[in-house]
């Protein structure tokens, strides 16, 4: 190997573990990492492997855009919601004067999923880079993954899908990114089982999803059993885990996150006890339906009036023992829903801030922690069989 190849591998190696948001303004420094940074997919796989990861928040506003979001639980708390990302309409007939509405979204590796009010296509943006994939789709019901093969190396190992969920039914589809098409799945996804559609409810937590399931359509409520039902892009199939609850009149609400990447976090709120409990995974298995466990990390008391609704999503600050909590009040007697923020940790005291008034109930609060990447969104053209690959193709 001759020395200047060598010096470019240990300078590639070395830049594999930058952070994103600083890769990106070395991007002007050379010619030749430009070109890497835009063209080279292997260099790009293996920076989304070994970069150091930073989190930030992100919201689904009531205007049906993503915005930034800061929150601090001083006193007084503060709660900042930056301008909204910009994602313009597809629509040829707004010349990207309109932003593209949002009413769910859901988020895996830096990617969003983004599923609109109206209209047949999704939309798969990495708004770190700007790129988007625009999707013809038919549903309303999207969520993102990965499948892998652990033969390969890492800087290869995943493959990029979107499960088009329809409970109930063999018509659920997948749609392959390496393909660029839609293929039938031939069997239920969750046989037997209640799921809330909403994306706020979903988590994609290593390239699977998860969502909190209730057995037993059609049976009262005291006969129901829940459970984490996981949705495994690899094998294509659905697998029950336990939960830290099992029976439904344990709580009145429960909600997932993940935390940092790293774990699965469930918040339960246990209804006439006035209790908020937030539990963490200590391991999850995916090739065991047991070898999950978990750990409650904080439990908060709190008055009747002031606990928390099934509409919200969450997240938890592992290390500080800190919870967001982002929902909505419905004002059923005029039609409206106030939107709050809760926030909460190991000192018992709850601090809540309301940020807005939604009239039109479009979309349902969503925060969700984002990781910046350089993963390649756009649509690239497929190899005829044969071809020879180079460098950066894989």
């Amino acid at each position: 190997m001759a020395i200047p190849e060598l010096v470019n591998d240990l300078v590639d190696e070395i830049l594999c573990r930058v952070p994103a948001t600083s890769m990106k303004r070395l991007r002007s420094t050379s010619k030749r990492w430009n070109r890497l940074f835009k063209d080279d997919r292997r260099f790009v796989r293996e920076h989304c492997d070994k970069a150091a990861k930073e989190f930030r928040a992100l919201m689904l506003t009531k205007e049906l855009g993503i915005s930034p979001m800061s929150v601090r639980g001083d006193v007084p708390p503060f709660v900042e919601v930056k301008r909204a990302l910009s994602l313009p309409d597809p629509d040829p007939h707004f010349n990207n004067s309109r932003q593209f509405d949002i009413a769910q979204v859901s988020h895996c590796d830096g990617l969003l999923l983004c599923t609109p009010r109206y209209g047949s296509q999704i939309v798969v943006w990495n708004p770190f880079t700007g790129q988007a994939r625009w999707i013809e789709a038919e549903g309303h019901h999207f969520v993102l993954g990965y499948s892998q093969d652990k033969k390969k190396s890492s800087s290869c190992r995943k493959s990029y899908k979107v499960l088009n969920f329809s409970r109930g039914t063999n018509n659920s589809e997948i749609y392959d990114f390496d393909s660029d098409s839609w293929r039938l799945v031939d069997h239920d996804i969750a046989p037997g089982w209640t799921i809330d559609y909403s994306n706020c409810r979903s988590v994609s937590f290593k390239g699977n999803i998860y969502w909190i399931a209730k057995e037993g359509q059609g049976r009262p409520i005291s006969d129901r059993t829940i459970y984490l039902l996981r949705f495994d892009f690899s094998t294509e199939r659905s697998q029950r885990l336990p939960l830290p609850y099992q029976s439904r009149l344990d709580y009145v609400a429960a909600s997932l996150s993940a935390v940092r990447e790293d774990k699965l976090s469930v918040l339960f709120q246990l209804g006439v006890r006035s209790k908020t409990e937030i539990w963490v995974t200590n391991k999850i298995d995916d090739d065991s339906s047991q070898a999950i466990s978990w750990t409650k990390l904080l439990a908060l008391d709190v008055s009747f009036d002031r606990q928390l609704s099934e509409f919200g999503s969450f997240l938890l600050d592992e290390e500080k023992k800190f919870v967001v909590w982002f929902e909505t009040w419905l004002n059923l007697n005029v039609d409206f829903g106030v939107d709050k923020i809760s926030m909460f940790g190991e000192d018992n005291d709850l601090k809540v801030i309301d940020v807005g008034v939604d009239k039109d109930m479009e979309c349902w609060p969503v925060i969700f922690n984002y990781v910046p990447s350089l993963f390649q969104v756009e649509r690239a053209q497929i190899k005829r069989a044969g071809c020879k690959r180079k460098r950066g193709e894989c």
